[in-house]
């Protein structure tokens, strides 16, 4: 008996001792566990925290760039030429005339002498019929800013009208080196390349200009009549009828195309031409109505 109570105290005081050792592992798990989830932190001295802001104030001025009053007048300047730049170029376009001469003062009072300026002025000599003085203020717009595209265009336009047609192409040809993605710059070399009977080289500019421009009808009738002078009058006639389903409509036109179909022997679309031409009283259209009867 004795023996069994000796046993059951021994037992007894096991059971304990694995109890708190297991107790002990649940805790001290728990608790390394607990540390293991908590990020790090850096003990910062109260010194330290007061010097953070001014530290981040620090560091936001470093950020920021530093203009002179100076340098912020001439950006300024120049944010405002380029807006009274860009509704000078809308106006022409859609012939608002009536903004174009408060939009040339101040454009003449910010930035007078510039080649903004002589651009400008340059294009409503133009209009105005006065293209040698446009030649001249267009000659100091490009000297002073070489890579000024519309300037060159204009320029390019003005010689091209006085068929001095290598200076023409010249011109045209650098407006396209600056801006070699618009398809009025490019369509206007390949015209002036085929008045100068380059035919070959200005069928591959029409074509990229309308490849840029889709619906530009002006290249596919300049395609049209590349194709007719190198007698192939199916590509003429294609080219024709996409002329005139992006627009081109002008009786000269029309006049070419009844040409292009007679020879393709599109007797229906000669017919239908000159049913719509039967009211146009010009000379060369009347002519070629009365031999179009006759025949």
């Amino acid at each position: 008996m004795a023996y069994l109570l000796k046993r059951m105290e021994q037992i007894r005081h096991i059971s304990l001792t694995f109890t708190t050792v297991a107790l002990c592992g649940l805790m001290l798990t728990g608790t390394l566990s607990a540390e293991a989830a908590r990020p790090p932190q850096e003990q910062t001295t109260a010194k330290e925290a007061a010097k953070a802001p001014a530290k981040k104030e620090e560091q936001k001025k470093e950020k920021q760039p530093a203009f002179t009053e100076a340098e912020l007048k001439a950006a300024r300047r120049r944010t405002e030429l380029r807006q009274i730049s860009a509704r000078l170029v809308v106006a022409h376009k859609y012939e608002i005339k009536g903004s174009i001469p408060g939009l040339m003062r101040r454009l003449k009072k910010i930035a007078p002498d510039s080649p903004e300026d002589h651009y400008f002025s340059a294009l409503q000599l133009y209009q105005s019929g006065e293209k040698g003085r446009a030649l001249l203020l267009l000659k100091e717009a490009v000297y002073k800013q070489p890579h000024f595209a519309r300037a060159w265009n204009l320029r390019g336009v003005i010689l091209s009208e006085a068929n001095r047609l290598p200076e023409s192409r010249e011109a045209f040809a650098k407006a396209v080196a600056v801006a070699p993605y618009d398809p009025v710059f490019i369509y206007n070399l390949a015209s002036v390349t085929y008045r100068m009977n380059q035919k070959s080289e200005a069928l591959g500019q029409a074509r990229r200009a309308v490849q840029l421009k889709p619906n530009l009808g002006e290249g596919y009738y300049l395609q049209g009549m590349i194709h007719r002078d190198l007698n192939e009058k199916g590509q003429a006639l294609l080219a024709f009828k996409e002329a005139s389903r992006f627009g081109e409509d002008s009786p000269r036109f029309w006049l070419d195309y009844m040409l292009v179909a007679e020879a393709a022997g599109e007797e229906k679309t000669v017919l239908d031409i000159a049913a719509r031409l039967a009211r146009n009283r010009e000379p060369d259209v009347l002519r070629e109505l009365a031999r179009v009867h006759i025949r």
